[in-house]
């Protein structure tokens, strides 16, 4: 049951929320999260037919993370800098070319070019400091969960043909959930007001959702040990895809995870000097 399991470590990652940071809200919306996910497993068995590529029980992540997307968005949805970013991008570059360049010769070279680029690009965001504005905050954080939404459906891709360990779907779905909410952020920019909603109250649900989101991106520059930490988490991926240590899957996973703890807000964290305090 890949699903169940995938579930089992996106409800690891909503109680690793909740324990730090609860609500007694929490109480019944978890539980019901779970209740949804039954459901949505119960709607897809109606139509399913022996032979189909999915499985009903896909539905329970699907369900479960629709609600929690919404109920811990202010938990779940990170705040991020340029550097969240740039590793975001790396990692989504690397999957995009990789699938494009099958045999291992050509990922070979192709890990050599990417890895120039990849210093090249560092090297930018340290040299040259930058400051955006509040409509380019909201810009970049949409495009940072666009990454994140690609980036999860190569993942899923890959967990349809799992073949490992339970555990390591558990692993996967503890930094998934976050991947599979940002479609739901994506989505809620539809300007198509609900049941009994006027569009001018839609339009404001959106202007409130944007400026959720420009709220998330803080505009600060990368220092350079984050940029080298990045950079060596990258590199990390890159020699253990090449030596098949691994799967895909589970290496994403991982790396995604760490790349939250290196960039996380920067007023936690112990790589930001103390002249960045000006900025937030």
């Amino acid at each position: 049951m890949i699903w169940i399991w995938l579930t089992a470590g996106m409800l690891a990652k909503t109680f690793h929320l909740s324990v730090f940071n609860f609500k007694k809200s929490d109480l019944y919306t978890i539980p019901t999260a779970l209740v949804v996910g039954l459901l949505a497993v119960g709607e897809m068995a109606e139509d399913y037919k022996p032979g189909d590529l999915l499985e009903p029980w896909v539905g329970m992540p699907l369900g479960f993370a629709f609600v929690i997307a919404f109920a811990f968005k202010d938990r779940l949805l990170p705040t991020i800098t340029e550097g969240t970013l740039f590793g975001y991008s790396l990692i989504a570059g690397y999957i995009f070319l990789s699938n494009t360049y099958l045999n291992s010769t050509e990922i070979s070279t192709l890990s050599l070019v990417f890895i120039s680029l990849s210093i090249g690009l560092a090297m930018f965001l340290i040299i040259y400091p930058r400051q955006v504005g509040k409509m380019a905050q909201t810009i970049l954080m949409t495009l940072f969960i666009s990454i994140s939404i690609y980036i999860g459906y190569e993942l899923a891709k890959d967990t349809i043909a799992f073949d490992g360990s339970n555990w390591e779907l558990v692993v996967i779905g503890y930094s998934y959930l976050a991947l599979l909410s940002n479609i739901f952020y994506i989505l809620y920019f539809i300007p198509i007001p609900g049941k009994r909603q006027s569009f001018k109250e839609r339009m404001r649900n959106i202007s409130e959702h944007a400026k959720d989101l420009e709220e998330k991106y803080v505009a600060v520059n990368s220092t350079s040990k984050q940029i080298f930490l990045t950079l060596v988490l990258f590199f990390i991926m890159l020699l253990f895809d090449y030596l098949n240590y691994v799967s895909d899957a589970l290496l994403i996973s991982i790396i995604l995870s760490f790349m939250m703890l290196v960039h996380i807000p920067p007023e936690k964290s112990k790589f930001s000097p103390s002249s960045i305090y000006k900025n937030l």
